[in-house]
């Protein structure tokens, strides 16, 4: 009995969080990621060189699959991700691997909530940046969890996890 109850609850919980999810990830034929955004850093990440940095992620040209290694082809999707105080420093920015042969998701332990539509990245050369509801606890495989207030997150090389807070569309 105390496991049905259990399951029960835990299926109830779970409708209520997609309930929560914005619209952006719920269709997920929206661009969720074109925007401002403001960028802080989360516990004793090094990002205070530059704190509360601000960038600008805008839709670019799909990469041409017959430009692409064999394992891109069929993720082609393309961002830019532009410093607002120096727009000539852009990085592309492209979804992260999600097929049978290739799951960037896993390395983190989220392949599941990919799957679920509760989970979205993408990838930037030395960082990557995802989308979560807010105020999730998100799991970072074995090696620990953050709080993310805004559900919208990124890990950079070198300086570590940082939130971000989306400031305009």
């Amino acid at each position: 009995m105390k496991q049905l109850l259990r399951i029960t609850c835990t299926f109830f919980i779970f409708q209520h969080a997609l309930a929560q999810l914005p619209d952006s990830l719920k269709n997920q034929g929206n661009d969720i990621w074109s925007g401002h955004y403001l960028l802080k850093p989360y516990g004793d990440s090094k990002l205070d060189d530059f704190d509360a940095k601000k960038i600008i992620i805008q839709k670019a040209s799909d990469a041409a699959p017959e430009d692409l290694p064999s394992k891109y082809k069929t993720n082609a999707e393309r961002w830019l991700i532009i410093d607002a105080e120096n727009q000539n420093e852009q990085t592309e920015a492209r979804t992260f691997l999600f097929n049978e042969e290739d799951d960037e998701y896993t390395e983190f332990g989220w392949s599941e909530l990919h799957k679920k539509g509760c989970m979205e990245c993408i990838y930037a050369d030395h960082f990557f940046l995802c989308q979560t509801q807010p105020n999730s606890k998100i799991r970072f495989s074995d090696e620990g969890s953050f709080e993310s207030k805004t559900g919208i997150f990124g890990v950079m090389l070198h300086y570590g996890l940082f939130e971000m807070e989306k400031i305009k569309q």
